[in-house]
Parts: structure tokens; C-alpha cells; sequence
């Protein structure tokens, strides 16, 4: 595709569709640059299944409730915390009797006690502060148990005597699922406004610019978590202009010429340009193929069956046995069968994933891209492989079948040698 017919068209979708064109201008808007943004590392998950994000959060919001910690604030977050809730049946008198600064009380305040995100405990006031922390993930079931998260954790307060303030933390102010057991439902604005009272108290620039950078990711979350609720309208579009999205790369896109040139014919805004093709292929990449075709199913299964060894319904990774390959690594088979997974055996992390998949129509390959977990980032490789896509059943008969092989193993050969190195 022409360059700048591609410009064009990237422009027509951002320009036709408004919540699109809404979100990308406001991530174009706030991107400047901070230290959460820099040290971004995905969705990786814990043994307790919490995303990164999630923990870096329950810790700062630790950090800044702890009354002991070297902000040197006291009391003030879970104060404000407090006056800003309007279902708390309490005077600003008895906030400042409970949360004085004065006073010798022993406080225990930490991440992951018994699984709570964030816990504070005052021992001779008999005070306690649950907060639970959500990003990207929602309420859900206690590991084995069939209750509640919010359940078990008020099981775990109640092991104590005294005053409980229980606090359900989401990006838009999510409703919990218990509604009988004093869970509040706070969103990450409402912490905005009061991390904006605590830099007014403050006058260290290290502080100030701490709390700065997580006010705006806080907020990036936000932005991010709206936007995604309308997904299906997003692939929709997608789906419709797919194969044309796909032709360019945005990283390969900022040093081309053609592509600058092509911006300055049209009069647009490069940033916003980049920024649309973004947010459209990692769309493309992160679309569930749930309705797989027969044909990409066969297809998958006898590249399982050749790059493992193994046939049938296995999901697990499983050692690559072919001699094709110049280094050691693990294939995986989704549930839907619709697309494989590869990592090299040096990557015990799985922290870089080479992903082939055909799609509801019987393409394949539909998408050939890297997912790199410690940036939460997909990048296409596809228009490294010599072979087009083409409909799976053809790509089923041997000839076909061992050039999509020998196309492949290039590909992997390449990017492992990489990840290894």
C-alpha cells in the first residue's frame, strides 16, 4: 500500500470515529513523559494472578498512607481519604481524633497482609484501613473459594476489635459485589484530588514531582479503561481495514522519509498519526479469535503436531522436538486452536513471545507479531515472512505446508538468536 494513500486512511479513521479520535488526541496530550510510563513493564502476573501494575500501585498508596514513612505528611492521605467520602458517617472532629499526628500509637501499615492490597492497623486506637486495589482486572473469587475476595477480607478484619474503614479502589469508581459488608467504592479521581491536597502540603520537589507522575498515570489508567469498554466498536473497524493497518510499523514509520513527507502534504499531526496506528494494531493484535475456522484449527494442530511432537488437545507448552531450529525452545497451542506461541528455553520469564495465528475466515497467517511482556508491547513481524497469507486448507497440502515451515523457522531462528543473545 502507497504510503501516503496509507496516511490517508489512517487519518479517515481517526477523523470519522469520535471516541477513537477522542482518546488518541488525549494520549497525545498526555504524554509527557514520567517515571511510571519509563519503568512500564505490562501485565505481568504474580502467583496470586495480580497484574504489576496493581502492585506498584498498593505500594505507593502504602507509602503514602503510612503516617511513619518519610513524606513526612502524617495522617493527611487517609484524612482527606475520609472528608472526601460522603457514605462515612463521620465528623471532621472524629477524623482528627483517630488519625492524629501527635500521638504514640503503634501503627502497622503494609502490602499483602493475609492478601489485602493495602493495610493499616492501629493497635491502640483499635483502628483498621483495608484498601483493594483494582487496575485492569476485576473482583473476583478467593483462590479455591467460592466467596468473594472482598468476603475473605472482611473475614480477615473481623479477627480483630474496633473501627473497620474498607475501601474498593477502581479507575472509574466500580460498584463491589458485596453490598452489605461497608466496602466503599472510591475511583482513581477521587485519589487524584486528594494527592493534589497532599502536594499543596508539601514543598520537597522530590515529593512533589513522586506524586505528579502517579496522579498522571492514575489518570493515563483512566483514560485507557473508558476507552476499552467500547472495544466493539474498535474492531469492527479493525476487522474491516486489517490487512491495510497492518502495512507499516509505527517505530519504522518515525525515521521514513516518505511518511514525513507524506504528513506535511496532508497538513496532519504526525504524533496523533503514530499514535491512532498504535492503538489500532495493538487492537488487531490483542483480538480474541474466538470463532475459529475448521481449516486454521487443522492447520494449527499439524504445526503443534510438528513443531512438539505431540497431537490432540494439549494447551500446555511443550519443548520444541524438531532438529529445524538453531536453538532450544517451547510451543504452545491456544485453547480455541487458533494460534501458537513460541519462547526460547533461555527466556525463563517468557518475557518475549513469538505468536502466529490465522483468523475467523480461514487466513493465515492473520497476524506473525512479538509480544514483549516487559513493555506490554506487540510488534508485527509478518512482512518478514516471504509467504502472503493465504486460506489455511491450501496451506494444508505438503508442498504449501513446508514452505509455511521453512518461512517460519527463518523467523524464529532470527528472533530467538536475539532473545538469547
Amino acid at each position: 500500500m502507497d504510503i501516503k494513500d496509507y496516511v490517508d486512511l489512517i487519518e479517515s479513521i481517526r477523523v470519522e470515529n469520535p471516541n477513537l479520535k477522542k482518546y488518541v488526541d488525549k494520549l497525545v496530550v498526555e504524554s509527557i513523559p514520567n517515571f511510571w510510563e519509563i519503568i512500564e513493564y505490562g501485565n505481568t502476573k504474580d502467583r496470586n494472578m495480580r497484574s504489576a501494575h496493581e502492585i506498584r500501585y498498593s505500594r505507593f498508596i502504602k507509602w503514602l498512607l503510612d503516617p511513619t514513612e518519610n513524606h513526612r505528611l502524617g495522617h493527611l492521605f487517609i484524612r482527606e481519604l475520609l472528608k472526601s467520602v460522603e457514605d462515612i458517617n463521620i465528623s471532621n472532629k472524629e477524623i482528627l481524633s483517630s488519625f492524629s499526628d501527635d500521638s504514640a500509637d503503634i501503627i502497622v501499615c503494609q502490602t499483602e497482609y493475609k492478601n489485602i492490597d493495602v493495610y493499616y492497623y492501629n493497635k491502640d486506637k483499635q483502628i483498621q484501613v483495608a484498601i483493594e486495589v483494582k487496575q485492569y482486572s476485576s473482583e473476583h473469587n478467593s483462590g479455591s473459594s467460592e466467596e468473594s475476595q472482598l468476603t475473605q477480607y472482611s473475614k480477615v478484619l473481623d479477627e480483630r476489635f474496633g473501627k473497620q474503614y474498607k475501601f474498593f479502589l477502581t479507575p472509574d469508581g466500580d460498584e463491589p459485589s458485596i453490598k452489605n459488608q461497608d466496602w466503599i467504592s472510591i475511583d482513581y479521581k477521587a485519589i487524584s484530588r486528594i494527592l493534589d491536597s497532599m502536594i499543596a502540603n508539601n514543598h520537597d520537589l522530590d515529593f512533589i514531582k513522586l506524586v505528579k507522575d502517579f496522579r498522571a498515570d492514575l489518570l493515563r489508567t483512566v483514560t485507557n479503561v473508558l476507552f476499552t469498554r467500547n472495544q466493539d466498536e474498535l474492531r469492527l473497524l479493525t476487522s474491516k481495514n486489517r490487512q491495510q493497518i497492518l502495512s507499516y510499523e509505527p517505530d519504522d514509520l518515525r525515521f521514513n522519509l516518505e511518511f514525513k513527507q507524506a504528513i506535511l502534504e496532508s497538513n496532519l499531526d504526525e504524533k496523533k498519526i503514530v499514535k491512532t496506528i498504535e492503538v489500532l494494531q495493538d487492537n488487531i493484535y490483542k483480538q480474541n479469535h474466538n470463532k475459529s475456522s475448521e481449516e486454521v484449527k487443522k492447520l494449527v494442530n499439524k504445526l503443534f503436531e510438528y513443531y512438539s511432537g505431540c497431537s490432540g488437545l494439549m494447551t500446555d507448552y511443550q519443548k520444541i522436538m524438531t532438529d529445524d531450529l538453531s536453538l532450544s525452545g517451547f510451543v504452545k497451542k491456544s485453547k480455541k486452536g487458533q494460534n501458537l506461541t513460541f519462547i526460547s528455553e533461555k527466556d525463563l520469564d517468557r518475557a518475549t513471545q513469538i505468536y502466529i495465528a490465522g483468523d475467523s475466515n480461514g487466513v493465515f497467517p492473520a497476524v506473525f507479531c512479538i509480544f514483549n511482556r516487559n513493555t506490554g508491547k506487540w510488534s508485527s513481524i509478518k512482512k518478514e515472512l516471504k509467504l502472503s497469507s493465504k486460506d489455511a486448507s491450501s496451506l494444508l497440502l505438503n508442498d504449501n505446508f513446508q514452505n509455511l515451515i521453512i518461512q517460519i523457522n527463518t523467523v524464529l531462528n532470527r528472533y530467538m538468536v536475539r532473545v538469547n543473545n
